[in-house]
């Protein structure tokens, strides 16, 4: 009984602090890593990615296929992203872009009528916004802190925590390589 007190504390308080820092991390402090990414450079065509979802105590619970496809007509464009999961529902999702200037931007997902803000600095992009998702016929909205950084020679890596009500629920850790 002790333990299973003990693992349920780890669980919900261990998690939230074990992304403090990821949550709460700053754009700006990536302004002067290189190399550079920006959006609209890197996803333009289509861009195939693999990764996997961890719940809080960083178990594997799923593996992750991502076919990324860009459009971008000057400072505004589209991102149609496919998720295909091994055991949960798969997701399409649309994100429309414009850029304020060449740091921040205004995302409004599909399915969304709320525009949220983005941050793109040196190799690193940050976005945060509201998901609706369906599940077992319940309507949720989570919470997604998602960002990108740029490696180099094509590579750039995917992390995303997903959050309801500001506690953690997983993370999200995929691979582009172009």
């Amino acid at each position: 009984m002790i333990r299973m007190f003990f693992y349920i504390l780890l669980t919900l308080f261990g998690g939230f602090f074990l992304y403090n820092n990821f949550i709460y991390a700053v754009p700006q402090s990536y302004q002067n890593n290189t190399p550079q990414l920006k959006l609209t450079s890197y996803f333009r065509d289509t861009i195939e990615a693999k990764g996997f979802l961890q719940d809080i105590t960083g178990r594997n619970y799923n593996d992750v296929s991502v076919t990324t496809k860009g459009k971008w007509k000057g400072d505004y464009g589209n991102l149609y992203r496919y998720y295909k999961f091994n055991k949960l529902e798969n997701i399409k999702q649309k994100l429309q872009i414009k850029f304020d200037d060449s740091n921040k931007f205004m995302v409004k997902i599909d399915g969304g009528d709320e525009s949220y803000e983005g941050q793109q600095y040196g190799n690193a992009v940050n976005l945060k916004y509201d998901l609706p998702v369906s599940y077992k016929n319940i309507r949720l909205n989570l919470q997604i802190n998602e960002w990108f950084y740029y490696l180099g020679n094509g590579r750039l890596i995917n992390k995303v925590v997903v959050s309801k009500f500001g506690v953690p629920l997983g993370t999200a850790t995929i691979t582009y390589d172009k």
